[in-house]
């Protein structure tokens, strides 16, 4: 006799066994649905349901105001957003040679509107969307034409473009069945393998620890393994790091020991950059090394582990101070913002 299979015991089997090299999980975060990658164990980018008009997203919308002297036109868009376009951008573009108040105009999201500022358009779309140029001569106002990427997209394209850069495996699991079907579509001619996850007893997400792991992504602290640690705190101008021996301090530590703490944080901010999507100027503090060498050393290492992890991360240089200055490429709104903590 066939034994029907247990109910409730996919956490208990997820619990147990191997892990891939790399995990895409899509749950729920507080009610909001999100995209988690893990590798090893550790949080590496989570992606997130937003609302409104995304980037990307390809549309007509209606000419509302033309503003000289901050060159630029406002532009009423579908959902009644709006957004704006430079005056520069529309030069570019041929169609366009006068614009006015009331005149429909094709656009397409260039930045998601952020921190109070409008939505960032543009006219000049790229030759693969020349036939939206055709088709939004027959369309009625405030017409959408081509959908942004929504955060399933986006974290199946970062999966698959990790995966291949780190020569790794992947596999995908939800609990909710309508994305199953929908990873699934995007997966039909790909072997990565996709579970449905049935479990009452225990959430997907517990069972991955995802709601620690997310909040550690909003602490000002963050512990090193080696006992040394992180304070990542955000300023008007900058974000700023600062690396602290913490537990591993000793009257005995040597330099060549406080070099291996900052190697240690090297890698650590640079996964904490990408996950919590930090932006703009980043200062960071290390541990004082007076040897040249040492400091070279641990410059070399981030801009490495940089390339390899996180091409939006660049290494400036190091000041007389001994402050490291870096640069990373905003990529829309940062974590705690998306997920509103």
């Amino acid at each position: 006799m066939i034994k029907p299979a247990p109910k409730n015991q996919d956490g208990k089997i997820l619990l147990k066994e191997a892990s891939a090299d790399a995990i895409l999980i899509f749950t729920r975060f507080k009610d909001t649905p999100i995209g988690a990658f893990m590798q090893n164990g550790l949080l590496l980018r989570v992606f997130v349901k937003r609302e409104g008009l995304l980037k990307g997203t390809v549309c007509l919308g209606k000419i509302s105001e033309i503003k000289e002297d901050i060159d630029s036109v406002f532009v009423i868009l579908p959902g009644k957003e709006k957004g704006y376009v430079s005056f520069s951008e529309l030069a570019g573009d041929d169609k366009i040679k006068q614009p006015k108040c009331g005149n429909n105009i094709l656009v397409y999201i260039k930045k998601e509107a952020a921190k109070g500022k409008l939505i960032t358009l543009g006219t000049n779309l790229p030759e693969e969307y020349d036939v939206f140029k055709e088709k939004a001569e027959h369309l009625t106002d405030y017409s959408v034409l081509k959908e942004g990427n929504n955060y399933i997209e986006e974290a199946l394209s970062f999966a698959e473009t990790f995966s291949g850069r780190q020569n790794v495996s992947f596999r995908m699991i939800t609990d909710d069945e309508k994305i199953f079907d929908r990873i699934t579509g995007f997966r039909k001619e790909n072997n990565t393998e996709i579970k449905l996850y049935h479990d009452s007893q225990i959430s997907l997400a517990a069972v991955y620890g995802l709601k620690s792991k997310i909040e550690e992504a909003f602490s000002k602290k963050v512990w090193l393994k080696s006992g040394g640690y992180l304070v990542i705190e955000r300023t008007e101008a900058m974000m700023v790091i600062d690396v602290n021996s913490g537990k591993s301090h000793s009257k005995t530590a040597s330099e060549d020991h406080f070099t291996e703490i900052n190697r240690e944080a090297c890698t650590e901010i640079i996964r904490q950059s990408a996950l919590r999507n930090l932006s703009g100027i980043l200062i960071i503090d290390f541990i004082n090394m007076k040897n040249p060498e040492n400091r070279n050393e641990i410059l070399r290492f981030l801009t490495e582990n940089a390339m390899f992890n996180d091409p939006d991360f660049h290494v400036v240089g190091m000041t007389k101070l001994g402050l490291t200055e870096c640069t990373r490429k905003k990529t829309g709104k940062m974590l705690c913002e998306q997920l509103k903590v």
